[in-house]
């Protein structure tokens, strides 16, 4: 999944503003987001190899929208360890927030 040029839903903060930052998601975080995506729709229940195949279809559908972006929230010394990320596309001037994840510890 990647993320595409249009506008920024979460401003960028000021260097050395805060604890966290907020970044454009890269292929390394890919896994994390897909799995945390269906692990989250599927709930306790066990799904059966259909259901997973049609919500990947459906992510990956969303995912190749031009105005598709992920954005990832991490510690500002530690980037590469995702603490949250969200999922959303425009229409106009206006954000669609399509999934929203926080880790439970930084919620």
């Amino acid at each position: 999944m990647e993320s595409f040029a249009g506008p920024s839903l979460v401003p960028t903060p000021e260097p050395g503003f805060g604890f966290f930052r907020v970044r454009e998601a890269v292929p390394e975080d890919t896994p994390f987001i897909m799995s945390s995506w269906m692990r989250s729709y599927a709930g306790r229940r066990r799904r059966s190899a259909e259901w997973h195949d049609g919500l990947r279809l459906r992510i990956d559908r969303l995912a190749a929208r031009e105005d598709f972006q992920l954005k990832v929230l991490c510690k500002r010394d530690s980037p590469g360890k995702i603490l949250g990320w969200c999922a959303y596309t425009w229409v106009g001037d206006m954000p669609i927030l399509h999934y929203v994840l926080i880790r439970p510890a930084y919620q």
